[in-house]
């Protein structure tokens, strides 16, 4: 058995001595060298992404020098794609739209298959002052008039 006096433990390495910084941020110690803090996240060292210039501080945080920050750059160019918007249910028929406000137009029909069921509740409920047909022979006639893409994008199947 080997006695503990003769037993030698350590848990450093003796690595030999390190040159430390303050961290700029939170005044840690950190490593020279080291680009990053460990104790708060922030840079300490990095270079700015458009010039390449060293930062420091507040500026390795954002990523670009001052110089850079002042410089106005293009906006980047933006495609846009021409894109339906998402449809719920079946696409709406202007020819049956026009039939039902022809024939139920007094009770609103057509205005629940258009899918404006609280103007077509207004409708059943003073169909009986013939107010509602009216009206909707004047839809009729706007129905008719009206072109198939401005129909499908007021009447569409959205709800």
């Amino acid at each position: 058995m080997v006695p503990m006096s003769d037993m030698m433990i350590t848990t450093e390495r003796d690595e030999g001595p390190r040159d430390t910084v303050p961290c700029p941020i939170c005044a840690v110690p950190v490593v020279k060298g080291v680009k990053k803090c460990r104790h708060c996240g922030e840079w300490i060292e990095r270079n700015c992404e458009h010039c390449n210039t060293p930062l420091k501080g507040t500026f390795a945080a954002r990523g670009v020098c001052a110089e850079c920050a002042g410089r106005r750059a293009e906006p980047p160019t933006v495609y846009v794609q021409n894109v339906q918007p998402t449809r719920f249910g079946p696409p709406k028929s202007k020819a049956v739209a026009i039939l039902f406000a022809l024939t139920l137009g007094a009770f609103g029909a057509h205005r629940f298959y258009l899918g404006r069921p609280g103007s077509g509740i207004l409708y059943l409920l003073f169909s009986w002052t013939l107010i509602p047909a009216l009206i909707a022979v004047i839809e009729v006639i706007v129905m008719l008039l009206m072109d198939p893409a401005v129909f499908r994008a007021k009447y569409g199947s959205e709800r």
